[in-house]
């Protein structure tokens, strides 16, 4: 029987909130549609007009069951780190292990290791 592994992230950039909330609804239905995870749950309010508090503005809790979903996961983050230079993507695993994927780093094969290790680690 396989567990599902939780991650957080969190997304933020020079930008503004509702350009980082846009940002972040946009990688959530990408992670679900490219990455195979099984959910990503987004921790801030989904009603028009209601905007995110600080903790949760850019949060995303992903679940999957399988490893193999690390590297589709890395790319997907890379590509809008790429579209977007200010983004930054916090990766917290559950051993509590922490990555941040900016522009500055997002091509240095060593951090796309740890982060794709964090990732695999069930």
């Amino acid at each position: 029987m396989q567990c599902a592994s939780e991650f957080a992230l969190h997304v933020s950039a020079d930008a503004s909130e509702s350009r980082v909330a846009a940002l972040t609804r946009e990688l959530r239905n990408d992670l679900l549609r490219a990455a195979d995870v099984s959910e990503v749950e987004n921790l801030e309010p989904t009603e028009p007009g209601k905007r995110g508090d600080a903790l949760t503005l850019g949060q995303l809790i992903l679940t999957f069951m399988t490893s193999g979903v690390a590297t589709a996961v890395v790319h997907c983050v890379a590509a809008y780190i790429k579209r977007e230079p200010s983004l930054k993507v916090v990766v917290k695993g559950p051993d509590g292990r922490v990555f941040e994927l900016s522009m500055q780093n997002i091509d240095d094969p060593s951090i796309l290791g740890s982060v794709n290790d964090l990732l695999d680690r069930k």
